[in-house]
Formats: C-alpha cells, sequence, structure tokens
C-alpha cells in the first residue's frame, strides 16, 4: 500500500487497487470493504506526517465506520482523528469537538480495557493540553501515556507521546506541511 507512483494512493505491487476495489465494494454496499479502505487512507496520511489530509480524511473513515464496528480500527479511527485536527486546526471549534468526543470514547474503553486504550487516552489528552497552551498537564498526560504505552507493549504509542513531549514552544506535532520522521 502506498508504494505506488502518488504515495498516497492505496495501491501497489499486492494487487489491490482502491481506484477498482473501491469502485467495486459501493455498487455491492460493502461497508467493510469501505470502511477498511477509508481507515488505511486516513492512516496512510497520518504516518506520511501530512496532518491536514489526515483530518480530511477522519471525515470519510468516520462514515464508513459501520464496516469496522466491534474492531481495534475503529477505535484507532478516532485516535488518529484527534491528534491530526488537533495538529491541523487547533483553533477551530470543530477540533474540540472531535477532541471531546474522542476523549470521552477512550475514557469509556479504557476503563473497560485499559491495556488496549489507556495509552491512547492519555496521549489525546496530552496533545490536546499541549495545543491549548496547558504544558504541566500535557506533561502529565505525557507521561502517563508513554508509561501505560511501555506497560501495554504499545511502541507506537510510546514514541508518538515521546515525540510530542519534546516539542519546543508548545507544539503539539509537527508542521503539517513538514513530513515528521519521529512520528
Amino acid at each position: 500500500m502506498g508504494r505506488s507512483a502518488d504515495p498516497l494512493l492505496l495501491a501497489g505491487e499486492s494487487g489491490y487497487d482502491e481506484r477498482v476495489v473501491l469502485a467495486e465494494a459501493r455498487r455491492q454496499q460493502d461497508e467493510v470493504a469501505l470502511g477498511v479502505a477509508a481507515a488505511a487512507k486516513q492512516g496512510l496520511y497520518f504516518w506520511s506526517g501530512d496532518h491536514a489530509g489526515a483530518a480530511a480524511a477522519t471525515a470519510a473513515a468516520l462514515e464508513n465506520l459501520s464496516g469496522l464496528e466491534g474492531t481495534a480500527a475503529s477505535q484507532l479511527v478516532y485516535l488518529i482523528g484527534a491528534l491530526s485536527m488537533i495538529c491541523a486546526a487547533p483553533k477551530d471549534p470543530a477540533t474540540a469537538r472531535f477532541v471531546r468526543q474522542s476523549l470521552a470514547s477512550h475514557r469509556k474503553w479504557a476503563a473497560g480495557s485499559p491495556e488496549n486504550y489507556a495509552a491512547a487516552h492519555a496521549l489525546i489528552e496530552g496533545a490536546w493540553a499541549r495545543a491549548t497552551g496547558h504544558y504541566s498537564k500535557a506533561d502529565r498526560f505525557l507521561h502517563d501515556a508513554i508509561r501505560f504505552a511501555e506497560q501495554y507493549q504499545l511502541p507506537a504509542r510510546s514514541a508518538r507521546a515521546s515525540t510530542i513531549r519534546s516539542t519546543r514552544s508548545g507544539a503539539a506535532c509537527c508542521s503539517s506541511k513538514a513530513r515528521c520522521s519521529a512520528s
């Protein structure tokens, strides 16, 4: 995936090509295929450092979330969406609403399964606190995110929290115009 001439096109040597597969999935109303593709596209933007692209892709991922209900990918859509929106548009009221919704969901999920969601919840809390100028609170949450991520063996969450924690001047992420190699 992402190894075509266009790195943000879900196509490559695997034989999967979103232009073909998604047209057929829409025709068949295949919610699972549409949900997986939308979540993969959101992740591709996010992990390539294009936070504005990932934030925009979040809307499509949410529209197709019913195909992912009950899977870890559905919760990941909220995590990536929140982090991307915080990075791309921290002062946008839509970001604040989405972050609050994501935090409420992650808080509920973490209560039932801390090994899967406590690190993500603390990571969103820390990134949001950093973006809104609450630096002491951000450091506490990001420290918790790192601790939970290491305890539950979630290296990507630990790395993201460490990156946010080490940024200068309160930035919650890398610039959306630059690639973030430490992501």
